[in-house]
């Protein structure tokens, strides 16, 4: 159902979006590259609202040239929609807390140089960043609490390694410069304690006593489902 609902909001927001072309005969290159297009979806637990990621194309001349903006949106019961986080951003990656207060989304804002974990209050409002990694983050997956978060890293590349790439030694080396992706935990609410990462071989179980559990839709994909013990 969830589904269902998802993808219908998703067809009348492409839809919406379309409507000032019906008044015209023709449909010119020029409003093609202006077309904006929903990339993803998220609904609210209680299915009220749906956050989505809106994928926006540059204005160029006006702006440089780039890859579309990627805006947070929300949108309700009412068909009212609201821009969470838009302009010069690239958002993506959305998830609600099981309560429906919160929105967690990964974004790249500002000067930043990888993506961080961010969270937004349903309502609206100024979001928080909750971690910056030292390297992108490609996915996240909330723990039931909402008080942890799984996600997938490599290791920060080390500061030696950035100078060096300042100076132009920024070569890459086959099967040396790659780094590992791994999996993080972290915590939502305690910015002191830093993000570790798990020795997975198998099906991934720390022993501390932490078990994560993994359903993944591809290799990409963080785990979907972890806990910690009480």
């Amino acid at each position: 159902m969830r589904r269902c609902r998802a993808w219908t909001g998703t067809c009348l927001l492409w839809m919406g979006a379309a409507l000032p072309l019906a008044a015209s005969d023709k449909l010119t290159p020029f409003d093609v590259a202006r077309l904006k297009t929903v990339t993803s979806v998220a609904v609210s637990p209680d299915g009220t609202r749906i956050a989505y990621i809106l994928s926006v194309p540059r204005r160029v001349p006006e702006e440089d040239d780039g890859p579309a903006w990627a805006e947070l949106h929300v949108i309700g019961r009412d068909g009212v929609s609201r821009g969470f986080v838009t302009g010069a951003v690239t958002a993506g990656d959305i998830a609600w807390t099981r309560d429906g207060t919160e929105v967690f989304f990964l974004a790249k804002r500002g000067k930043e140089e990888n993506r961080c974990l961010f969270a937004i209050p349903a309502d609206g409002g100024e979001s928080r960043r909750i971690l910056c990694h030292g390297a992108e983050i490609s996915g996240f997956s909330l723990a039931p609490d909402g008080r942890g978060v799984a996600y997938l890293a490599p290791e920060a590349t080390p500061q030696r390694v950035k100078d060096l790439e300042k100076k132009g030694l920024n070569q890459q080396v086959y099967e040396e410069s790659a780094r590992p992706v791994r999996i993080w935990i972290a915590s939502t609410v305690d910015a002191a304690t830093k993000p570790r990462a798990l020795d997975v071989a198998g099906r991934p179980r720390s022993r501390s006593g932490v078990q994560l559990g993994h359903s993944w839709r591809s290799p990409s994909r963080p785990p979907r489902w972890w806990t910690t013990p009480t």
